[in-house]
């Protein structure tokens, strides 16, 4: 059982570092990252109504709400490691505040992808508007992982 969950989380990582070749065919991968996070997580992005914008349009950065929200739990499997690491991920909010298409976009330590993805589906993020409405908006984060609690801090 040890083995299937190994190869099932290696598989997930190849999807998480590389999704859209998720929607090429392996919709497997996407379906079971939605099933773990219980919404979808990973939308096909024709089905997104409307423009996806940038931070060109609106002109400012929307934050994830919560207590230092992009530091993410340190994964069990690394205590004792000492492996600290900047994850960056590009996502989508949606209108609602969502993070939705998650993409690592630089990682040294594939073991935090999936911890990173996982992390990244629990955020609410300010509401992305732009003339008062709210739209989807592409963006860039980046997590802190670390066994250290001043890790990231300036």
């Amino acid at each position: 059982m040890k083995l299937i969950r190994t190869i099932s989380l290696f598989l997930l990582t190849l999807a998480l570092l590389n999704p859209s070749s998720a929607f090429a065919g392996e919709t497997s991968m996407t379906e079971k990252l939605n099933e773990m996070v219980g919404r979808k997580l990973y939308v096909d992005p024709a089905d997104i109504p409307g423009k996806i914008h940038t931070w060109k349009d609106v002109k400012k950065w929307y934050p994830a709400r919560g207590k230092d929200p992009l530091r993410m739990s340190y994964p069990e499997s690394l205590k004792g490691t000492g492996i600290s690491e900047m994850v960056t991920v590009r996502l989508i909010i949606t209108p609602e505040g969502n993070a939705i298409n998650p993409k690592i976009e630089d990682l040294q330590n594939k073991e935090l992808a999936i911890p990173a993805i996982l992390h990244v589906a629990g955020l609410r993020f300010q509401v992305p508007k732009i003339n008062g409405e709210p739209v989807y908006l592409s963006q860039k984060i980046k997590l802190k992982c670390s066994e250290d609690p001043d890790f990231g801090k300036k």
